[in-house]
C-alpha cells in the first residue's frame, strides 16, 4: 500500500457485504472492494469476521466496476465448500448491487467519504491517529 493511503471497512451485520474503501494520501477515494458474506461473526475478543463467499466487486470513482473471483466461487461449489444455495445467493448478491452501484444508489459507497472525513474528526478529537 502507498505511503498516506488509508482504508476504511464498512461493516452492516444485517448486511450480506462489506465494503473496504481506498482512499490516496490527499483523501480521495481509490476503489471500493466489495466482499459478498455468507454470515456475520463476532470473535470473543469483539472482532468482526464474517463467512466469505469468494464473490468480489471492485469499483473506481471512474466508473470501472469488476466483479471478481467467480472461478474461486465456482471451485468452492465444485468442491462442496459452499452449497448451491450460497452460490446462487453469491451471484444474486453481486448482480444487485452491481446494479445499485451503476445507479449510484450503493448507500456504503456513497457515505464512505463521510465516514472517513467523520472518524478523522474523531480521531482528532481524541488526540490519536488511526491509519492503515
Amino acid at each position: 500500500m502507498d505511503n498516506g493511503y488509508q482504508w476504511l471497512f464498512i461493516c452492516q451485520f444485517d448486511k450480506p457485504y462489506c465494503v473496504t474503501a481506498q482512499f490516496d494520501d490527499q483523501g480521495r477515494p481509490v476503489q471500493w472492494y466489495v466482499d459478498i458474506v455468507a454470515k456475520w461473526h463476532q470473535s470473543a475478543s469483539g472482532f468482526p469476521y464474517f463467512d466469505d463467499l469468494y464473490l468480489d466487486i471492485v469499483c473506481t470513482p471512474a466508473g470501472s466496476l469488476d466483479i471478481q473471483d467467480a472461478d474461486e466461487l465456482a471451485e468452492a461449489r465444485q468442491t462442496g465448500i459452499i452449497s448451491e444455495r450460497h452460490y446462487n445467493f453469491a451471484w444474486a448478491e453481486a448482480c444487485g448491487l452491481c446494479d445499485q452501484i451503476r445507479a449510484k444508489r450503493f448507500e456504503p459507497i456513497l457515505q464512505s467519504q463521510n465516514c472517513l472525513e467523520l472518524f478523522k474528526q474523531d480521531s482528532d478529537n481524541q488526540g490519536t491517529t488511526h491509519k492503515a
